[in-house]
């Protein structure tokens, strides 16, 4: 085995900080699975429309009511032009989107767009776009 030490040189912070956070979770599962830092700077808004097309047990008036939720205006503006290494650090985000921003809609509309984020995520950790998130436990306050 060949134990010299390779660097490796970013244009952004961003892409640093991706590479760090892959390679921490990487060393995290042993190895057991390579996930490439460059993935994760995949745009999430196009995988999120993705998850909701693939979700096999919604029926098709389901999925455009899951899309028509997801297109609020306050979802979109937080999560436009993000990668999904991005969103899988904005728990703070996420939570006030769903409990402040949001607060005065339904548990289930609120419920459905916490869904799309976090299971869009989870397919990305399947997929080895991402070694992990953080997203999953965010409960959802009683609504106003």
């Amino acid at each position: 085995m060949n134990s010299r030490q390779r660097e490796q040189s970013f244009l952004t912070l961003d892409e640093a900080q991706t590479f760090q956070l892959t390679l921490t979770a990487g060393k995290r599962v042993q190895g057991a699975m390579f996930t490439d830092p460059r993935a994760g700077m995949t745009r999430f808004l196009p995988l999120a429309e993705v998850f909701i097309g693939q979700m096999a047990r919604a029926s098709a008036n389901s999925k455009a009511t899951y899309r028509s939720n997801f297109a609020n205006p306050a979802v979109q503006d937080l999560l436009r032009d993000r990668t999904v290494v991005d969103v899988a650090r904005m728990d703070a985000e996420v939570k006030t989107l769903l409990n402040v921003t949001l607060g005065g809609y339904s548990d289930d509309y609120r419920g459905t767009i916490r869904r799309i984020i976090t299971g869009t995520l989870d397919e990305c950790v399947r997929r080895g776009i991402l070694a992990r998130h953080t997203l999953g436990g965010i409960e959802l306050a009683p609504g106003s």
